[in-house]
């Protein structure tokens, strides 16, 4: 994608920048189905974007590109979740005022309307991941995750930060007697979908697992014969409502201090 780059960042080394952005998403598997956007600012564009845009946005990046990101937040935004969304931007720009970007990261969860017309809760944080030489922030990680599954669907807006938790609207409803499904993939297969889930395409899971696209599209069929799901985005969701990721971690952690 071909954007104006301001001044104050055509210098900055982006290829390594979205590596370490790339990193810091990993989190975000293990929590839902999410969507990031990195803006510039100083003007507006968006740099690049990537994850489950199709089913988090209900757009691809290019029609995401030609949106404002302010703008597309208050016309997808619940009505009455608006002034909670508001709020959240109030404090965004008060909080770049004074200087407190690194200091405090705030999180606004409310109820999205995507541009296909779908309802979902979401939880939506941003990141400072460039200063400019006025130490205000040039580019922003902008992420945006589906918690449909961790949310009522009628839950109101919130807003919290690292130290603070918004007490009369929980975040998250946990459900202790909902059962939870076997899980019925090998670690190869959790592997695979991790990486689908985290936006890859085919070609890009089989270069980091070494495999051919051939084998990564046979295990695509297995996955959705074994988690009996019709899509790869309806297996990931599955996975992250049932626990199933949590076992790649394990086992990774296992490997790593084995070797």
């Amino acid at each position: 994608m071909s954007i104006q780059i301001p001044d104050h960042v055509v210098n900055v080394d982006w290829p390594t920048m979205m590596a370490d952005v790339e990193q810091q998403l990993r989190q975000f598997v293990w929590l839902g189905l999410y969507g990031y956007e990195l803006c510039l600012y100083e003007p507006y564009g968006l740099y690049g974007a990537g994850g489950a845009l199709r089913h988090v946005f209900g757009a691809d990046e290019k029609e995401l590109n030609l949106l404002h990101l302010a703008e597309r937040g208050v016309n997808h935004v619940y009505p009455e979740d608006v002034p909670v969304w508001l709020q959240f931007l109030q404090s965004e720009r008060e909080s770049l005022t004074a200087l407190k970007a690194r200091q405090r990261q705030k999180t606004v969860y409310f109820r999205q309307l995507t541009l296909d017309g779908r309802q979902m809760q979401v939880m939506h944080l941003r990141k400072p991941v460039f200063m400019n030489d006025g130490l205000y922030p040039a580019a922003m990680l902008c992420i945006t995750v589906d918690v449909s599954h961790l949310r009522p669907a009628n839950a109101p807006a919130s807003i919290t930060s690292l130290d603070m938790t918004d007490v009369t609207h929980p975040v998250f409803t946990i459900h202790p007697n909902e059962p939870k499904s076997q899980e019925p993939l090998t670690f190869r297969e959790l592997s695979i979908l991790e990486l689908l889930a985290d936006g890859k395409t085919s070609k890009q899971a089989a270069y980091s697992l070494n495999i051919s696209p051939n084998t990564i599209d046979t295990h695509r069929r297995r996955i959705l014969m074994k988690t009996n799901t019709s899509s790869i985005t309806e297996a990931v969701a599955k996975a992250i409502r049932n626990g199933w990721f949590v076992k790649i971690r394990s086992l990774s952690d296992t490997i790593y201090q084995v070797s």
